[in-house]
């Protein structure tokens, strides 16, 4: 659930990201186009913030510079709670994780209710 929860509301600041972005100034645009995934994010996490631009585009390099930390904070959450789970389950309960319908703590497969 906590797991879940991390990467719900990480997908929710990467599609705020994106959205943000459209609405972005050209040049702004260009400088974080060609980016894979992970680069656009940490780019974003460390935009500089510059008086020199027009409010709007401060709005914006406000936003994307402070849903960036957010994102790489979330995944990083989500990563140590997966990490978490699986070591628990290992030490807790082997013999349930080698079962081939439960394992991954991240599944539902193996749940019944």
């Amino acid at each position: 659930m906590m797991r879940d929860s991390a990467v719900h509301a990480r997908t929710k600041a990467i599609d705020q990201l994106k959205a943000i972005l459209v609405t972005a100034a050209p040049a702004l645009r260009e400088t974080l186009s060609g980016l894979g995934a992970k680069a656009f994010v940490r780019r974003c996490a460390t935009l500089p913030e510059s008086t020199e631009h027009a409010a709007a585009q401060l709005a914006t390099v406000y936003a994307l510079s402070g849903l960036g930390p957010r994102i790489l904070a979330l995944t990083v959450e989500a990563d140590q709670t997966e990490r978490r789970m699986k070591s628990l389950l290992n030490e807790h309960a082997p013999k349930l994780i080698a079962r081939t319908d439960i394992g991954d703590p991240s599944s539902t497969s193996g749940c019944r209710l």
